[in-house]
Formats: structure tokens, C-alpha cells, sequence
């Protein structure tokens, strides 16, 4: 009786994992669908608009004060291209961590009968069993 609360405790808590990575794939599939791109799709803008901001300075550019603003133009576009990349990496890390996890939870849910049927097949084995102690 009591491999039988186990392998039941057992399945419970794997009923729990399934339900926990259900969870965690929906969250991946919010995150997928709107933060993520959504952030990206800002940084891009911002690069474009301070894009089309340096060349509207540059052609009005008549003296070194103007200059001086443009410069300025051109390093924050290049801050936020490469803000845009690091964004874009950590989207990329986190998509492949998720599909590790659901690999791996997929797998431990396949194996789960086996590992089932090999804990009652050991108990069955046990001593305790045997002489109807348990």
C-alpha cells in the first residue's frame, strides 16, 4: 500500500510539472507575441526616426554647432542598433531555453510508466512484500 501512495505522490507531482509547463509555454508564447518584438519593433523605430533626424541635420548643417548634433545623432543610433541586437540575442536565448525545458519535460513524461512499472515491480521484489509485511 504505501509503493502505491508513493508511485500515486509520484504521479501527482508529474501532474503538476505537466501543468507548470503548460504554464511556462503559454508565458513563452505571450512573450513571443508581443513583449519581445514589441521592443525590438521600438528600437528599430527609434533608429529609424534618429536615422531620419541626422540626415534632416546634415542638410541644414551650417555651422559646427549643427555638426556637433549630428555627431551626437550617430552614436545614439549605433547605441540603439545595438541595444535592437542584445534584445534580439536575449529573445533568441530564451526561445531555445524554453524548448530545451519542453524537451525535457516531454521526455520525463514518456519514461513516467516505465519508471512507474519498475518501482512496483521492486516492491513486489522487497522482502517486506514477499512475507506480506507491507
Amino acid at each position: 500500500m504505501a509503493l502505491m501512495d508513493r508511485v500515486r505522490d509520484v504521479g501527482r507531482v508529474i501532474d503538476s510539472l505537466c501543468d507548470r509547463n503548460a504554464e511556462l509555454r503559454k508565458q513563452v508564447e505571450e512573450i513571443r507575441a508581443s513583449a519581445a518584438p514589441e521592443a525590438v519593433a521600438a528600437a528599430e523605430q527609434r533608429a529609424s526616426d534618429l536615422e531620419a533626424e541626422a540626415t534632416r541635420l546634415r542638410s541644414e548643417l551650417k555651422n559646427d554647432g549643427l555638426l556637433v548634433h549630428l555627431k551626437a545623432a550617430w552614436a545614439e543610433v549605433r547605441l540603439v542598433k545595438g541595444e535592437t541586437l542584445t534584445l534580439s540575442q536575449k529573445l533568441d536565448k530564451a526561445c531555445a531555453e524554453a524548448r530545451a525545458a519542453s524537451k525535457t519535460l516531454a521526455e520525463e513524461i514518456r519514461q513516467r510508466p516505465e519508471k512507474d512499472r519498475k518501482l512496483i515491480e521492486d516492491y513486489k521484489k522487497s522482502q517486506g512484500f514477499e512475507l506480506g509485511l507491507t
